[in-house]
């Protein structure tokens, strides 16, 4: 191979690696008379180099389009040898047709001729208008390359594996980016946003079985390289605001596991710990998969994050480590839940020996605010004492987070203190619950719909539970003002992207209805059984046991009182539903609730139609009486 002729196929492929995505195709055509099988081993031999060095998407690049290369190149080989050479002429003979052909009938021209329009005819193409440019002939090369460039995408695009190509580019000019830009945000969520299209679960798929096939091959410093690209890639996909917040987790799940197939404890701890700590925040976050298996999944690895992450070590990390694992255990569904409430305010407290306010003012703060939210559904303890140290927890965060200088933090304390305010038992009721609706109506000047619309839809849904229990103002009208606010989130709150907070709006908005004063009473109960039912399309026993004893107490309650159908069936249906809720809620787990579900049991029984009327009646003595006696 003559040197100039190497020069020239590397400056070729350096001008490929540079080009903007897109304009390959007619740069080769461009450059037709260097395509050949010489600029293959060329492209091979360079790909490998650039592979070496840790390039692993340009390597990728270049071999894929060298592949494309060579399949026109042995299909044209092919053809000519097929038809001796006929096929050539047929490819010669519609080109002058094209060129002499009056202007605007090029593409029934083309129509017409479609058997012939393969690899090998964009290539002959090519090839004459590269003889075109060499004798000077600038508007017959402008217009065979206006009639190749399309063709060539037509061509390109036939490939059985097309799908998992694009994606593949796309994956590799995404890691490119993140790598280049040193995870900068702003550099790579506009190459994020012009492909919405890719980020699906498609793209998580590719990722994962790409990651699979290349890292155990390549040098283990190469793979170091590649797996802490796509771990800082799927950090900024996890935080990505657009697209589906579904496929975004999926897709950074698979990223960090990726990862972690490279990373371990014993060569790169720190990498390690902080990716699993982030998987764990994945997993957190899920929403799809069994939210109780997701949370398990999380909690392991916050406990091998915190292995590495120690207090004297890695003070910070090991308290924003143990800060989530708290939040997990408040979250989890398996477990025996005050223990795991107990297990999350050990966390916090022993944050805060690492988190003080006058060294970290802003982590203090949150800290004091999830110990709030802890405290405020504690079930060891007395309730009272619980509820008024969540208040102050609250009250302290507040101290810190200031509207002008924090303002989601501070709409986030405020709509929860005034969650507190809503459960308070000391003091005056009617007074704790214009309180509470004076903080939600707080955070709703920060928190807009068009800016956070998940926050503002849990704003609109804590007040709209404000308002039903509401003492003072017209009882009606705090009704439909409550109706209103979980309608209004309902249109945040859907099932396909948040199916629990969704489920919750739905208990709620039925609770609603079935206290509602204004419209026919037997349909608004009907509404409530509705939107009961939805709930509970969500809210299984297994993975939600709580809320799925919550929906059965509601359901007892609205049969009980249901106006249409059979009333002594609508009881019977409303006595099981009662004794459904108390598997769940048992007397040493959830008090409180075992007592009111068993005092609701209780008047069915006082109400039953069916059955021996004495033996109702004491059924519904010993319901009383038990409820009475834990009281």
């Amino acid at each position: 191979m003559e040197d100039n002729r190497l020069q020239a196929y590397i400056n070729l492929i350096q001008q490929l690696l540079n080009c903007p995505s897109g304009e390959e195709l007619e740069l080769l055509q461009t450059n037709s008379v260097l395509v050949d099988a010489e600029f293959l081993e060329v492209m091979e031999k360079v790909a490998s180099q650039v592979e070496n060095q840790g390039a692993l998407g340009a390597a990728i690049f270049l071999r894929k389009l060298a592949q494309q290369i060579r399949e026109v190149l042995v299909e044209a080989t092919q053809m000519y040898r097929l038809d001796g050479g006929k096929r050539s002429e047929a490819y010669l003979k519609l080109i002058e047709t094209l060129l002499f052909s009056p202007s605007g009938t090029e593409a029934e021209i083309l129509r017409n001729h479609q058997h012939l329009i393969d690899g090998a005819f964009v290539l002959m193409i090519s090839q004459i208008a590269g003889i075109f440019a060499e004798i000077g002939e600038n508007q017959a090369v402008l217009f065979l390359r206006s009639i190749a460039a399309p063709l060539a995408k037509v061509v390109s695009n036939s490939g059985s594996d097309e799908s998992f190509a694009e994606y593949l580019d796309f994956l590799a000019d995404a890691l490119r980016v993140t790598s280049e830009s040193k995870v900068d945000a702003q550099v790579v969520y506009p190459l994020l946003k012009a492909n919405l299209d890719k980020l699906d679960l498609r793209l998580a798929e590719v990722l994962a079985k790409w990651a699979s096939e290349t890292l155990p091959k390549v040098k283990p410093e190469i793979a170091l390289s590649i797996a802490g690209d796509i771990v800082n890639f799927s950090t900024l996909i996890q935080q990505f605001t657009l697209g589906s917040r579904v496929n975004n987790l999926e897709i950074a799940i698979k990223g960090y596991e990726a990862g972690l197939s490279v990373f371990s404890q014993q060569n790169t701890p720190q990498q390690w710990a902080a990716t699993q700590n982030n998987l764990g925040n994945a997993y957190t976050d899920r929403i799809l998969g069994d939210k109780a298996a997701n949370l398990e999944s999380a909690i392991k690895c916050y406990q091998a994050a915190l292995k590495v992450y120690q207090r004297k070590s890695f003070p910070e990390q090991w308290a924003g480590t143990l800060n989530n694992l708290g939040n997990a255990h408040v979250d989890r569904l398996l477990g025996n839940r005050a223990n795991n409430l107990e297990i999350a305010i050990q966390c916090y407290q022993a944050i805060l020996e690492i988190y003080q306010r006058g060294i970290y003012p802003e982590e203090w703060a949150r800290t004091q605010n999830n110990l709030g939210n802890t405290f405020q559904i504690r079930i060891r303890g007395y309730r009272t004492q619980n509820l008024e140290t969540a208040i102050t927890h609250y009250k302290l965060a507040l101290q810190v987070y200031q509207r002008s200088f924090s303002p989601k933090q501070w709409a986030r304390a405020q709509n929860n203190l005034g969650n507190a305010y809503c459960s308070r038992i000391l003091g005056d009721k009617a007074l704790n619950l214009e309180n509470a609706i004076k903080c939600y109506q707080a955070a709703l000047e920060v928190r807009i719909r068009d800016k956070a619309p998940q926050e503002w839809a849990r704003t609109q849904n804590n007040l709209g539970s404000a308002y039903i229990e509401r003492v003072l103002g017209n009882r009606a009208e705090n009704i439909e003002a409550a109706i209103a606010c979980f309608e209004a989130a309902l249109e945040v709150r859907t099932r396909e992207n948040t199916p629990f907070d969704w489920a919750m709006t739905q208990n709620h908005l039925g609770n609603a209805k079935r206290f509602r004063i204004q419209g026919n009473k037997a349909e608004n109960i009907e509404a409530a059984i509705a939107c009961y039912y939805e709930a509970l399309e969500v809210y299984k026993q297994d993975t939600a046991p709580e809320q799925w004893a919550m929906l059965q107490n509601n359901l007892g309650t609205a049969y009980l009182n249901r106006i249409l159908e059979d009333k002594a069936e609508n009881i019977e249906i409303s006595i099981k539903y009662y004794k459904a809720a108390l598997e769940v809620f048992e007397k040493d787990t959830y008090p409180q609730r075992w007592v009111t579900t068993l005092k609701n049991l209780a008047t069915a029984y006082l109400n039953r139609i069916h059955g021996d009327r004495q033996e109702n009646l004491r059924l519904a003595t010993e319901c009383f009486k038990a409820a009475k006696q834990k009281f």
